[in-house]
């Protein structure tokens, strides 16, 4: 299948003013009339560039007679639940656990990322602009807060846990605390001074030391770390261990096997997911389904299999009865449920002998076919008996190789890393 121009897993991302410039921006808002949608949400993130961004995406909305919905800083959670409620198309600026010099665009229909299909023909369109005269939209300013708070609160349940929360300065900087301060009575909360330029820097679920640091010297039970648009959680335990995707998906899969509730005994994970999750499911009698990286990957498998839960190691975890997307404040406040309702620690439950992994970028300098790394690691998997997982391919965000070698032990890991790499840049016939 053809690859999209300007879309990639998680949406559009870049750099804005350089490859996603005004122009761009005002051209995608004209565009997305081919989604036929008459009303649109728009929400942001707390990156400094949204109000430029927004202006633009507004601006070529409304010139093409589609009424705007402005939310402003907002969770992905949040505008997506909304166009689930309400049936309706949203778009989200974020570049999620990017930096803040990056921004990106997220384009939902119903609580749901639009399909390839529909990126291509706004792609085509915006590549091939049509000269019409349209009808003005308007703008309208919404409070979309309410009606998703009003949700999440069935799944906030007191707790006694000391509980560190890290809001990566990012879009749940005032809502996970307003949250967590009603069920909570000692609490600490990093990350929630947004200043435009502090999104992820030092802190949230793609750099824990801040959290871990906080837990281990206040002595807290539990440190629960979002990334910058809030869909994703990776949690640190009362010793300072990270609990990741992989490991939250363990704890539901249990959870919900025990209730009954897991359809078909089967969870679906991602290629990257770590082998020794796939082995301790196996011994607990559920299997797992493999889908490339892409948490709409994650969501098509689930409705299509008719499934119960599915995730990545990154932290996107899907609970099909819930809601059909990945919400990191809820999935956090379901992991404070299990663990009040059992009376265990979080590393009681999440102790899984785990694959040592490592994930390396290096940088895009030519298509993987013609690096002939193909053949090198058909061996390297043999040599194993396959129990590894060796993955190189184009990041869909960033313009970057990703290389990721999981083996059963780590000097394994290293080596077969380095190769690799060498093999890349050209060190090695």
């Amino acid at each position: 299948m053809k690859k999209n121009k300007y879309f990639g897993t998680d949406g559009i991302r870049g750099i804005p003013n350089d490859t996603i410039s005004v122009d761009f921006l005002v051209n995608l808002g004209k565009a997305i009339e081919v989604l036929n949608c008459k009303k649109i949400l728009i929400g942001t993130d707390t990156r400094i560039s949204k109000d430029m961004l927004s202006t633009a995406i507004i601006s070529g909305c409304l010139s093409r007679g589609i009424d705007v919905y402005y939310a402003k800083v907002v969770s992905t959670p949040m505008v997506m639940y909304y166009t689930y409620t309400h049936q309706m198309t949203g778009l989200i600026l974020t570049a999620s656990h990017n930096p803040f010099m990056y921004n990106g665009i997220k384009i939902v229909e119903n609580g749901k990322k639009i399909s390839e299909e529909k990126e291509r023909e706004i792609e085509q369109r915006m590549d091939n602009p049509v000269d019409i005269k349209s009808s003005i939209g308007r703008i309208y300013k919404i409070d979309i807060e309410k009606e998703y708070l009003d949700f999440v609160f069935r799944f906030a349940k007191p707790t006694n846990l000391k509980i560190c929360l890290d809001c990566a300065n990012g879009a749940m900087y005032k809502t996970a605390p307003f949250v967590f301060s009603k069920i909570c009575g000692d609490l600490s909360i990093i990350g929630n001074e947004p200043n435009g330029i502090n999104i992820n820097d030092r802190v949230g679920a793609t750099s824990l030391e801040a959290v871990r640091e906080t837990i281990l010297r206040q002595h807290c039970d539990i440190g629960i770390a979002y990334d910058g648009d809030g869909d994703r959680v990776i949690l640190i335990d009362h010793k300072g261990n990270v609990v990741d995707g992989d490991k939250i998906l363990y704890l539901f899969a249990i959870a919900l096997q025990k209730n009954k509730k897991l359809n078909h005994q089967k969870v679906v994970t991602s290629v990257m997911s770590n082998l020794g999750l796939k082995k301790k499911l196996k011994e607990k009698g559920i299997s797992t389904i493999e889908v490339p990286v892409g948490d709409k990957n994650i969501t098509d498998k689930i409705e299509k299999e008719d499934l119960s839960l599915g995730g990545e190691s990154s932290g996107h975890i899907i609970l099909s009865e819930i809601l059909p997307f990945g919400d990191g404040l809820i999935n956090s406040l379901l992991v404070l449920s299990i663990l009040q309702s059992q009376k265990k620690t979080l590393w009681d439950l999440t102790e899984i002998p785990m694959y040592p992994s490592r994930l390396i970028n290096i940088e895009n300098t030519g298509k993987i076919e013609e690096k002939n790394l193909d053949l090198r690691i058909k061996e390297m998997e043999e040599s194993l008996n396959y129990d590894c997982k060796i993955i190189v391919r184009p990041s869909g965000t960033e313009n970057v190789i990703r290389v990721f070698v999981m083996a059963e032990k780590e000097e394994i890991v290293e080596r077969y890393s380095k190769e690799i790499i060498e093999y890349w840049e050209g060190k090695k016939a």
